[in-house]
């Protein structure tokens, strides 16, 4: 196992444990990517930050590293049929558009938004295959011939829908050799 590889399965096994993630960094910045460990840096220590205005800076640096092209780096696992999910970390972050946005909905308001622990997530819209080898059906039958999931008949709601098709994700996400990457 590289050192790359050592690092996000130290992430993956503690994925709120500061150490690993700016050993990530540092590593980054061995490989000569400055900007991306600097916004790594950067995202870890808002975390803990209080409201304010150096808060408010490190927010426009993280925005200003996304607008350059910096990269986030956060483990991935890949499942026994190929679907890529990324880590999202615990903590939180502000949801909605910001009450001076251009195009903003009048019913529209800005929250913060608590994950209170980490989870995966797939980085990539399901396809119709994976669809298919998950649930052993086809999308468009199970829609009715639509191309997109209906809302709710009836009494069931997407929640229990989803909560049918979790058992058959969990039987294929199986972790793969590549249990945590960069993404």
């Amino acid at each position: 196992m590289d050192t790359e590889q050592a690092l996000f399965q130290a992430i993956h096994q503690a994925p709120d444990d500061d150490l690993a993630w700016l050993a990530l960094a540092d590593w980054l910045e061995e490989q000569g990517e400055a900007a991306r460990a600097e916004l790594l840096r950067t995202h870890r220590a808002l975390r803990s930050m209080p409201k304010g205005r150096p808060r408010r800076a490190n927010e426009a640096r993280l925005r200003e590293l996304l607008a350059a092209g910096a990269r986030p780096c956060v483990p991935t696992l890949t499942n026994s049929i190929g679907m890529q999910f990324v880590l999202i970390p615990a903590g939180t972050f502000l949801m909605g558009a910001a009450p001076k946005e251009v195009g903003r909905s009048a019913a529209e308001r800005q929250h913060e938004v608590e994950i209170a622990r980490p989870f995966y997530l797939g980085a990539y819209l399901v396809t119709r295959a994976q669809y298919r080898q998950i649930t052993r059906r086809s999308p468009s039958r199970s829609w009715g011939g639509t191309t997109a999931p209906p809302a709710p008949r009836g009494s069931t709601s997407i929640p229990s829908r989803s909560g049918a098709c979790r058992g058959r994700i969990a039987g294929v996400f199986a972790t793969s050799s590549r249990s945590a990457r960069r993404r």
